[in-house]
């Protein structure tokens, strides 16, 4: 191995170059050209009258209020606050549906689903759609869908293997916010192959202005903080489970860019309910090519 190594550094900078090219070329293959996107997309005017009639509808129906005695997410007397969040949810599909030209769902996951913060207001807002519910805690996907009437689905525990359907909508509400680093990228690839062709993917992160807020009241520790500021990521677990992770955009952002199939529409700050930062992707089968996620070759350089 060394000879090889001094036998490199021994060529010029010009020969090392396009050995390199040559090496990134036979590993990644070479940048394809982007596929139109559809011609046959919704006019945007269009979509927007068909979201304008979804919001009358929900706001005509009124929402279950029904709350479970172990609900994590609800403090009692903060019913509105509560309601606000999963209204905000709706918002945030709704900006991604206009991004999408997408009027209709004839699928949709809301994962993790907890005591249904967002899965009460789904049902009302897709009323001709077909809901799923996931959980890692059983009892909860359980209240879900006895309550709101949504189907129970298992999803691997790991995000690891080949999903056993596929959905045009996938809400993703605060699941990143609690993986490590490997967690996390398995989880991403996995949900984007969840998604069926054109489907989105919209999931929520704990970014700059989540972390620093962490930070300030004292809930992160300093070497979580750190390691976001350096690298872009920082976890900690916590007993109980309830870990915490911090991911800045530029983490998210290469990770999508190492996955040929999915097409980032929108990445905002404080998207829901004006704390976790919102990540809009559809799945758009051999659209570009894949960015590696480690490409540097310091041998050649």
């Amino acid at each position: 191995m060394m000879r090889v190594v001094h036998k490199i550094r021994r060529l010029t900078y010009p020969a090392r170059m396009r050995l390199s090219e040559a090496l990134y070329r036979a590993l990644y293959g070479w940048p394809a050209p982007p596929r139109a996107r559809p011609a046959d997309e919704q006019p945007f005017l269009a979509v927007t009258q068909a979201l304008l009639a979804r919001w009358a509808q929900y706001r005509a129906a009124s929402v279950d209020t029904t709350m479970s005695e172990r609900d994590d997410m609800f403090v009692a007397g903060e019913l509105d606050h509560y309601l606000w969040v999963g209204t905000s949810a709706l918002e945030v599909i709704s900006e991604a549906m206009l991004l999408a030209r997408k009027t209709a769902f004839h699928s949709l996951l809301d994962m993790p689903c907890g005591y249904g913060r967002v899965t009460r207001h789904l049902v009302k807002f897709f009323p001709d759609s077909e809901l799923f519910v996931s959980e890692i805690d059983k009892a909860k996907q359980a209240f879900c869908a006895t309550t709101f009437g949504g189907r129970e689905i298992d999803l691997p525990a790991d995000f690891l293997g080949e999903p056993a359907r596929h959905f045009d909508l996938i809400f993703v509400g605060s699941l990143l916010t609690h993986l490590d680093e490997n967690q996390s990228i398995d989880a991403i690839r996995y949900l984007l192959k969840s998604l069926s062709e054109g489907g989105l993917l919209i999931m929520t992160t704990q970014g700059r202005y989540a972390t620093s807020q962490a930070a300030n009241l004292g809930y992160m520790r300093h070497d979580t903080l750190r390691s976001f500021m350096r690298r872009g990521f920082g976890y900690e677990a916590r007993a109980g489970g309830d870990n915490r992770t911090a991911a800045a955009a530029a983490w998210v952002l290469r990770i999508l860019e190492s996955m040929p199939d999915a097409r980032v529409l929108c990445h905002k700050e404080q998207g829901w309910s004006l704390h976790q930062d919102v990540f809009v992707i559809e799945r758009a089968t051999g659209w570009t090519w894949a960015r590696p996620l480690k490409s540097r070759w310091p041998l050649l350089g």
